[in-house]
């Protein structure tokens, strides 16, 4: 049996240099009962967040300045008890491979459809070892 901590105990940290996806993807975990939700704007700052604030889930897009695989390698390596979920452009079954690889727990394809994402983030919460 599996004791699932409530929601408001698994924190959920958004990285993305893209405002309006950012601000969506917020909302939408918000709306559906997701909390807290932390959101960095500028992905150079999500190491110094992490070493303040702990952080359970990171749904992480690629696209990121600091993205293309860097940033999710030291996230991986630095902090091996966070679940990384991974957002890209990209259908390159390689660039998923490599994600996978590197650490990511998942791999979704923008546009990623609503319930998706929340699927995605809860099967973390269920999941995460913190």
């Amino acid at each position: 049996m599996t004791i699932v901590p409530p929601k408001e105990q698994v924190a959920v940290l958004l990285v993305s240099d893209d405002l309006s996806s950012l601000e969506r993807n917020r909302l939408l975990l918000l709306n559906a009962g997701i909390r807290p939700v932390f959101a960095i704007a500028d992905s150079r700052a999500t190491l110094a967040f992490l070493e303040q604030h702990g952080i359970s889930v990171i749904v992480l897009d690629m696209s990121t300045a600091m993205g293309r695989g860097e940033l999710l390698a030291r996230i991986c390596k630095e902090y091996p008890n966070i679940q990384v979920i991974v957002e890209s452009g990209s259908k390159d079954v390689e660039t998923a491979v490599n994600c996978m690889k590197s650490g990511a727990v998942d791999y979704m394809v923008r546009p990623v459809e609503p319930g998706r994402m929340v699927l995605a983030v809860e099967q973390m919460r269920v999941h995460s070892p913190c």
